[in-house]
């Protein structure tokens, strides 16, 4: 996430804080030929 002068007061709201914690605990792959996303439990959970 970047910041500046403009986002000194930018407050995610818990959407933000949820979509990190998920992000986090999973490895994922993106394939645009297949259309699909695959998530993968790190192995620290």
């Amino acid at each position: 996430m970047g910041s500046g002068a403009n986002t000194a007061a930018w407050q995610p709201g818990m959407d933000g804080s949820i979509g990190i914690r998920f992000i986090s605990r999973y490895n994922f792959a993106i394939n645009l030929m297949e259309k699909y996303i695959a998530f993968v439990p790190t192995k620290n959970n």
